[in-house]
């Protein structure tokens, strides 16, 4: 009667072991379902719809704004990720490049330490071809009573050329956290309907 375990203790310690198997997977598929959990937006007057992250905070646009939309991760400290849908007319003669570099010089004037790291042809996930655009620049706390370093932020812009326009989806995160971050903007790239 040394250390063997009767047919009782075996099955006792296999369905332990099942159990415990099958509650690790459960929790694994619960968790990758709440983050990969999205929310549905849609503007009928611009014909915009894309799914993002659900319990981000979303802003809708409105006249005067140069945004249709964008939504903002919460629990995302010191700078809170951000992803943005902007509409911008252009002439029929445009092209990405003349759009790139009118993001640029918009942004150089109105972000402190603005710095252009890549321009690149790309295909979106619906086979549409694209521009991305890579920069970085320096987040300040705008309230003069909090002393704190800038937050140097990465950023992305895909620009597409629609019907006299240029749809451009933004991604913006702190630079210590972009990679972490980024398949939010895969995901929302992946679904974004213009």
């Amino acid at each position: 009667m040394g250390g063997e375990l009767s047919a009782r203790q075996r099955a006792a310690s296999y369905l332990t072991i099942a159990i415990v198997a099958l509650a690790l997977i459960g929790g694994v598929l619960l968790r990758s379902s709440v983050e990969n959990a999205t929310s549905f937006f849609s503007d009928k007057v611009t014909g915009i719809s894309a799914r993002y992250p659900a319990g981000w905070f979303l802003e809708q646009g409105s006249a005067g704004q140069d945004f249709v939309f964008r939504a903002q991760d919460p629990a995302s400290l010191p700078f809170k990720t951000t992803l943005a849908v902007s509409i911008l007319p252009v002439g029929g003669s445009a092209t990405v490049y003349d759009v790139a570099e009118l993001l640029t010089v918009r942004r150089a004037g109105s972000l402190p330490s603005f710095h252009t790291l890549a321009i690149t042809p790309i295909t979106l996930p619906n086979g549409l071809a694209a521009t991305r655009i890579d920069y970085a620049y320096a987040a300040t706390d705008p309230n003069p009573y909090l002393q704190s370093l800038p937050i140097v932020v990465s950023a992305t812009d895909v620009v597409v050329l629609s019907r006299q326009q240029a749809i451009i989806a933004s991604f913006q995160s702190d630079a210590t956290t972009v990679e972490k971050n980024r398949h939010y903007f895969n995901a929302f790239l992946a679904r974004l309907q213009f």
